[in-house]
């Protein structure tokens, strides 16, 4: 469904629309821009967890001898970590292979540094799942910078948008609309002097520990950075 519904049903949750009617432009105009805020909130936090820089390529880049700033393309056949960023310096194009096995809530990114993307492509297989619909993405925009969310309940990486227009299709599964809506209320009451009700409140944090038990991520401790510097004999 498109993502004007949830602003329609965050206004009729506090009572500030009528049943049946929509709200005017100008609210929805507001109540998009306060969802786009709310659901990149929630990404990263509640829904996945934060990226980590992994670093692909050795343009530009200075370092000690044996500092691991590109040890992860040395092997052909390794596959990107869960809840990664590569960090692109490329000076050639690339193929990566996303984790065969991820967890419901997983993310990924990459961004390109050093803006040579349309010279040095980069492709990134889904590894037996869908990515942004396909089973594979070739990035060739200079200074791309893309994030993909994994749903495991439909197999796929689905790219987290810069934001949601109000035609555009919702993001997340129907079961967790009445967090984003609510949440949504919330944020949309002050404007009109208005309060959420013990009602509503207890359905969002019902749907919210729902949300963040489905996206929980288990995820080992970084190492010091310390470790990766071995010292020279």
């Amino acid at each position: 469904f498109p993502v004007t519904i949830l602003v329609q049903d965050a206004y009729r949750e506090s009572n500030l629309i009528a049943i049946g009617a929509t709200p005017t432009a100008a609210e929805e105009a507001e109540g998009l821009r306060l969802l786009n805020r709310v659901f990149f909130s929630v990404i990263g936090n509640e829904g996945g967890d934060p990226l980590d820089d992994l670093p692909i390529g050795s343009n530009n880049i200075s370092s000690p001898s044996g500092y691991p700033v590109s040890a992860w393309t040395e092997n052909t056949q390794w596959f990107v970590p869960l809840n990664k960023r590569l960090v692109l310096n490329l000076e050639s194009a690339r193929e990566v292979r996303l984790h065969p096995n991820p967890e419901d809530g997983s993310r990924f990114g990459f961004t390109d540094v050093s803006n040579n993307l349309a010279t040095y492509n980069l492709t990134v297989k889904g590894n037996g799942r869908k990515i942004a619909g396909g089973t594979q993405v070739v990035a060739n925009t200079n200074g791309a910078n893309k994030t993909y969310f994994y749903r495991a309940d439909i197999g796929e990486w689905k790219e987290i948008p810069t934001a949601f227009a109000a035609v555009d299709e919702w993001f997340f599964p129907s079961e967790f609309d009445e967090m984003f809506v609510t949440a949504l209320a919330m944020r949309i009451n002050p404007r009109h002097g208005q309060n959420i009700t013990q009602e509503s409140m207890s359905v969002y944090q019902r749907s919210t520990r729902q949300f963040k038990a489905r996206y929980k991520q288990n995820i080992p401790t970084r190492s010091d950075i310390g470790l990766l510097r071995l010292t020279l004999s």
